[in-house]
């Protein structure tokens, strides 16, 4: 189990932040706690949605993972991600781009496979039968830890910033589009929407969901919320982002699409 959630945590978190390094993350995870912080985010985090833009800075505060090894069969796995700051800009079309689109299908492509391995699905034919009669008592007990863990697992994510800024499309009309959130927390929960941990097969599961202030802005014009962010560093530059994210105690001077909602 250790192998395949390093292994599953690498493959997608590596598409997305620099500098993960695998041996160390399954060593992490096999003593139960994910501590990742102050991490950077790739250039090409945003490739999958196909948009014509890039990310111009990213950075991840922190992602922490705990998983209770010892109690997985009546303690619920915590995942906690904050501080996810993206500044993006348009994307420059250049005679590489078609190169690039190819060598970005062929990374995912060693991605998928290595994950295969791991998690035994490159095996030839004629050896599945063996491999079936060999490991079919551990895969049923795999496959109901998975289950357990993914049912009871809850998630707390807080401060994230989407921010696109386009001052060339239109000389002299700068724009500003972004996406915030103060913080989304989802727990399972019993019929009474009390926090609770769940077995597996249970018929019915009720997951518990909290938002608070997601928004969507778009400013533009002589604002200065439409102007491009000026920083330092990307400390300085995070200082900023998260200050254009609406809170209870903040309300920046954005032009809100859809009004910051809380449920």
């Amino acid at each position: 189990l250790e192998s395949i959630v390093s292994t599953i945590l690498t493959k997608y978190l590596g598409d997305y932040v620099e500098g993960l390094d695998s041996k160390n993350l399954e060593l992490s995870v096999s003593s139960g706690d994910v501590v990742l912080k102050s991490l950077s985010l790739k250039k090409s985090a945003l490739k999958d949605l196909e948009l014509p833009i890039i990310v111009k800075e990213g950075s991840l505060g922190q992602l922490t993972m705990k998983i209770p090894w010892s109690n997985l069969g009546s303690e619920a796995a915590v995942v906690r991600v904050s501080e996810v700051f993206l500044l993006c800009e348009p994307r420059e079309r250049s005679a590489g781009s078609a190169r690039e689109e190819e060598e970005r299908a062929f990374s995912s492509k060693q991605g998928r496979l290595q994950l295969a391995q791991v998690l035994g699905l490159d095996q030839p034919e004629e050896k599945e039968e063996k491999k079936k009669d060999d490991t079919e008592e551990n895969q049923g007990w795999g496959e109901q830890i998975a289950m357990k863990i993914v049912d009871n697992m809850q998630i707390f994510i807080d401060k994230i910033h989407i921010r696109y800024e386009d001052s060339q499309s239109v000389p002299g009309k700068p724009l500003a589009f972004g996406v915030t959130l103060d913080h989304i927390h989802v727990q399972s929960t019993d019929y009474q929407w009390k926090p609770a941990f769940l077995s597996v097969g249970q018929a019915l599961m009720h997951k518990l969901v909290t938002l608070d202030h997601f928004g969507v802005y778009f400013n533009t014009g002589s604002s200065e919320c439409a102007q491009p962010l000026k920083y330092d560093n990307i400390q300085d530059l995070r200082t900023k982002m998260e200050a254009l994210i609406r809170t209870k105690d903040n309300l920046p001077g954005n032009h809100y699409l859809i009004e910051p909602i809380s449920e």
